[in-house]
């Protein structure tokens, strides 16, 4: 459960199952940190790995070092019951990158058990 007051004195209280504020969307998302299998290499990031379960159009946004190359990629309808990883393609080149998800639309949700990020080392970016 999550808990806040406001300054007026109210209390607010956010279960499991509410996925709207009084018939406002609650904004859901999550940012992960930059990724690399390597330091110092250029990166293809070539898939993202999801175990993910919810009821909505799910948005991605990638980014590499310093948020370069800012990259939308197509939304993704999530299933209560997919019973299997979810592979999102993406063709990213980076010597990191990292994932933000969304949704924001009222009575969805998303609930995130695991995140892989499929990468291949393609040269080095500095000397060695």
């Amino acid at each position: 459960f999550l808990r806040v007051a406001g300054y007026t004195g109210n209390v607010y209280e956010l279960t499991p199952d509410q996925f709207n504020d009084d018939g406002i969307a609650i904004n859901n998302y999550v940012k992960f940190a930059l990724v690399n299998k390597y330091s110092n290499v250029i990166h293809h990031f070539g898939a993202i790995g999801l175990r993910i379960t919810g009821d909505g159009s799910l948005g991605f946004n990638l980014v590499g070092l310093d948020d370069s190359n800012s990259t939308n990629l197509n939304s993704l309808t999530l299933s209560t019951s997919p019973g299997k990883e979810i592979i999102h393609p993406c063709n990213f080149v980076n010597e990191r990158m990292s994932v933000k998800i969304s949704l924001n639309a009222i009575n969805k949700y998303f609930k995130l058990r695991f995140i892989n990020i499929y990468a291949n080392a393609l040269w080095r970016s500095r000397p060695a």
